[in-house]
């Protein structure tokens, strides 16, 4: 990764050139225990991201620790740091990025302003997918000459992922100028967040001093490394769209949007075959620190239903979930952390359908961890109160968590967090 300083200073100056001075003015009240700032994450464009932080934001000696939380799919950046707030708040610095859509409600009912902020398509995996934001479009004219002899002119959205502002984000945090005691940093997202935050693992090549933790909670959908799935009732021949990105890692340009195209192929730079690129991908992202939080109440169908979601092990978040789990599992070799992984949902479709190790040789570094809450669905507090969830915060290790064969049972959470991201 570039150097954080140099990065820092070109965002804190873009930040303080493209910001009129009444932005902010019109929107609501940020959530208790944090300010309304706005960064500049892509040198391609001077729209800003809203980003609630808490007060250690401008530097602090004393923190030690970071966490960035995700919102998912219901664009909620402000409710996403009121729920980790009170857990690490008061000790740690807390960053909300918030990544809204073109239909997001706009100022002064919601936050997002959109003659100056990045937004993103309102349909399917984007913002969570590293996409480009579509919006505020600028005019671009083409120095070639049209029939009638005129400019030719057309507008585009800014090219500048959703992925980019992670970077930025996380160049900030690496100068030791501004928190020169900073060593760990948490990236936490719930749902469509999830899918966010488990994507940018895999792709994250940062080699700061920071230590990075991922915490991947209630996804509804992730990336596979090969075809094998866990539904027994996926219909392949119709939906081939679940062994594109970002439902699969393929080769590079299938499917792939700019950033994330780039990012592949610097990773797997030398790998050949659609398999290897995959391989080595993999065994990268398994030497992670990576933290899978499912609640086994999460049975609703209230978020997407498309096949290539489905394909990952049915309508259920929990049972895709799960089914992740043992797949990860099987391609690094391993057998039961922390249950045996064939108790898992999917295991025997995902071994009929070819997943197991993806080498003869040595097995890679497996660093990954998995908690299931009992009694928790679809909600993020929720998780965060349990055992498993203040483990992922504040441990190096997770406990055991419920058993993927039980039953859910004290389903008083059951119906927490439906408003909030599907």
């Amino acid at each position: 990764m570039h150097n954080g300083r140099g990065l820092v200073h070109d965002l804190l100056n873009s930040v303080s050139d493209a910001l009129p001075l009444h932005l902010g003015k019109d929107v609501p009240m940020p959530p208790t225990g944090s300010n309304l700032v706005q960064i500049t994450p892509c040198q391609s464009t001077k729209a800003t991201l809203p980003v609630f932080v808490s007060d250690q934001w401008n530097g602090s000696s004393s923190i030690k620790s970071a966490y960035i939380t995700q919102h998912g799919a219901s664009n909620d950046p402000d409710q996403y740091f009121s729920y980790i707030y009170p857990f690490v708040g008061k000790d740690s610095l807390v960053i909300a990025p918030g990544f809204y859509t073109t239909h997001s409600p706009k100022a002064p009912d919601g936050f997002y302003q959109p003659k100056v902020n990045l937004a993103w398509a309102h349909t399917g995996d984007q913002w969570p997918a590293g996409r480009d934001a579509i919006s505020p479009r600028t005019l671009l004219r083409s120095s070639k000459r049209s029939a009638s002899n005129r400019n030719e002119a057309r507008e585009t959205g800014p090219e500048c992922s959703s992925y980019e502002a992670y970077e930025a984000l996380l160049a900030r945090l690496d100068n030791k100028d501004l928190y020169p005691n900073l060593s760990k940093v948490y990236l936490v997202g719930h749902s469509g967040g999830a899918n966010m935050i488990s994507r940018y693992s895999q792709l994250n090549n940062y080699n700061g001093h920071l230590d990075l933790r991922y915490i991947v909670i209630n996804a509804a959908n992730q990336a596979y490394f090969s075809d094998a799935r866990p539904w027994k009732e996926f219909d392949e021949k119709n939906c081939k769209e679940a062994f594109q990105y970002p439902y699969q890692w393929t080769k590079s340009g299938s499917n792939m949007p700019r950033w994330v195209s780039a990012r592949f192929d610097s990773l797997v730079s030398g790998a050949r075959s659609t398999n290897a690129k995959a391989k080595k991908l993999f065994d990268s992202w398994s030497a992670k620190d990576v933290m899978f939080l499912t609640g086994n109440a999460d049975i609703e169908t209230t978020g997407t239903q498309r096949c290539t979601s489905k394909a990952q092990g049915g309508p259920y978040r929990r049972d895709r979930n799960y089914a992740y789990w043992a797949y990860t599992n099987l391609l690094a070799g391993s057998n039961d952390s922390p249950y045996p992984i064939k108790d898992y949902f999917g295991y025997g479709n995902l071994t009929d359908s070819g997943a197991k190790r993806f080498s003869t040789g040595s097995a890679p570094t497996f660093n990954h961890q998995s908690c299931i809450v009992n009694g928790v669905a679809h909600d993020e507090p929720g998780i965060l109160r349990s055992a498993c969830g203040q483990a992922a915060l504040f441990s190096d290790n997770l406990p055991d968590g419920t058993n993927p064969q039980d039953s859910p049972s004290g389903l008083s959470s059951m119906f927490d967090g439906f408003l909030n991201t599907p």
